[in-house]
Order: structure tokens, then sequence, then C-alpha cells
């Protein structure tokens, strides 16, 4: 390879590693959109309906349950997002440090100078809801299933 081909190679590949983190953070953001509309299905069924739930629990436990464990399912599927996201985080700090063009812009070599609240990631914040979220529909789940039986 020519060395006036090698900087748009690295270029193009730097490029690339930073459109597939974005992707993989991107898709993250699209979980709490579902739980809204999920929230907001139920908040929309007819208030009769809803008080029928602790009369005739089972359809209202066999839901809440199929809830919960979607929304743990997102957990995981935001966790693998993170994997894959500082993966190649990692490969784009390889090209800088390989290439003598420290940038250092990368999320945790920011993050490392932030105090505070500062310090907190948006995806660390996403992760905690998802969880207390998931954790909140197992509690009522549970619940429920207790009125079942």
């Amino acid at each position: 390879m020519t060395d006036d081909k090698k900087p748009e190679l690295l270029t193009d590949q730097y490029n690339q590693y930073w459109e597939m983190c974005r992707f993989h953070l991107s898709l993250s953001w699209n979980i709490p959109t579902l739980a809204i509309a999920g929230i907001l299905a139920l908040a929309a069924t007819d208030p009769d309906a809803r008080q029928k739930w602790f009369q005739e629990p089972l359809l209202p436990a066999v839901t809440m349950l199929v809830a919960s464990l979607f929304v743990l399912l997102m957990y995981i599927h935001h966790r693998r997002n993170l994997l894959f996201a500082a993966t190649y985080e990692k490969a784009i700090e390889e090209l800088e440090r390989d290439h003598g063009k420290q940038l250092g812009v990368l999320h945790h070599q920011v993050q490392a100078r932030l105090r505070g609240f500062d310090r907190l990631s948006s995806s660390t914040c996403l992760g905690a809801f998802i969880l207390v979220l998931g954790l909140f529909l197992i509690a009522l789940d549970l619940y429920l299933w207790t009125l079942v039986f």
C-alpha cells in the first residue's frame, strides 16, 4: 500500500468505527421509547377494566410477567450494546495510539476528567432506569401472583 492511500484508509476506518459505536449506543435509546409506549397503553385502558385487575388478577399477572421479562431482556440488550460500543472505542483508541493522533475525545477519556453528576454517562443512567423499571414490574407481578393464589 502506498503512503498516500494510508491516511485515507485510516480516516475511513476511524469513521466506520465511530459510526458503529454510535449505532450500537443509539439502539439502546429505543428501549425507553418502548417502555413509555407500554406504560401509556396501560394508562389508556378503561379505568373500569383496571379496577377488575385486582378482582381477577390472573391475566394481569401473566401480562406483568411478560412485561418484566421483556424489560429485563432489554437490559441485557443494552449491556450488549455497551459492550460493542466499548469494543469499537478500544479499536479507535488503538488507531489513535498506533498512528499518533491522540484526540482524547472517547467517552471514557473525557469522563475521567469530570466530577460529580457530570461524570455520570447517559448510558449508565439508562441502564439504571431499565433495571429499576424491570425490578418494579417484577415486584408488581409478584404482588399480582399473590392475589391469584
